[in-house]
């Protein structure tokens, strides 16, 4: 389900651009393709993520007992390199069918995904470089949706700084209901680090840092997502679980989903659509609840 992720972020960025244009919230005929290969891009790259991180870590899925497909040999290693291959190759080709500079923003994400992901680097082990990789390769998609309406300009860096520092926080909190696997693993994540209790404050911190500049880029939609997600994330703060960290993470993520939802209803159709045919496919197929909202890991 990580393409969702990538795209309302690009949504996100798509919005918050014609909102600066002044544009109304009715999407221009002439935008729907574009938002079209975009979406087909990302899910495609997504997916390609999504294997990599379980080919990476067989072992601390095995110990957090999570994304058990590749780790649990319902699937075969061989046949899950093979399709990450045909994935990246089919997201890279469409968006060079899109413009140069959306395969540029999409090479980087890949260039961005092996630092993060793959030997020597495996930056995902190190406290900063993994949350700056992360961040980076995430906002790209708030970039591309900016794109479909605005060229680049400087003041897209104030612009996103919400969200990036929405990313930071949430990727801190990722860290915190792992944290279990990756210190038995070796891995010195952010949370393994400092500690489960300074990760929850620092995730805490960003996110009010990223409520007080919302409201003075004057963009009231993550301002209001923070405040929403705020509640479960100082309960965290005092009550630091890994359980407590996964459902703020969920519950956060979704609220973010469903703000886009608002400026694009037909996501929502979307969503349940594709949320109800992976629950189907897992259950039929492996006989496990997946994707839900439940507080484990």
């Amino acid at each position: 389900m990580l393409f969702f992720q990538g795209w309302t972020l690009t949504l996100a960025g798509y919005y918050v651009a014609r909102a600066v244009t002044g544009d109304d919230w009715n999407i221009p005929s002439a935008d729907w393709f574009p938002l079209f290969q975009i979406f087909l891009s990302t899910a495609l790259f997504m997916g390609w993520v999504f294997i990599r991180n379980q080919i990476e870590d067989i072992e601390t899925d095995k110990k957090n007992q999570k994304l058990f497909l590749i780790s649990g040999n319902h699937i075969p290693l061989r046949h899950a390199i093979i399709e990450a291959r045909w994935l990246l190759v089919l997201a890279l080709a469409c968006a060079w069918w899109m413009g140069w500079i959306f395969f540029l923003l999409f090479t980087i994400a890949w260039i961005s995904g092996i630092f993060y992901n793959e030997r020597p680097f495996r930056w995902k082990n190190r406290p900063i470089l993994g949350i700056i990789v992360n961040v980076l390769g995430g906002q790209l998609f708030f970039i591309v949706g900016w794109l479909i309406r605005k060229p680049l300009e400087p003041a897209l860096f104030l612009i996103t700084l919400p969200y990036i520092l929405l990313s930071v926080a949430f990727y801190i909190y990722t860290t915190l209901f792992d944290v279990r696997g990756d210190e038995a693993t070796g891995k010195i994540t952010f949370s393994v680090r400092f500690g489960m209790r300074k990760a929850a404050v620092t995730g805490l911190l960003f996110l009010i840092a990223g409520l007080n500049v919302g409201f003075y880029v004057r963009d009231y939609f993550i301002s209001i997502i923070i405040l929403l997600s705020l509640p479960l994330c100082i309960y965290l703060t005092f009550k630091t679980t890994c359980e407590n960290a996964n459902k703020a993470v969920k519950v956060s993520l979704a609220v973010f989903s469903l703000g886009v939802c608002v400026s694009f209803p037909p996501y929502l159709l979307l969503m349940i659509v594709f949320f109800c045919f992976t629950k189907a496919y897992y259950k039929l197929r492996f006989n496990f609840n997946y994707p839900n909202f439940k507080a484990e890991s």
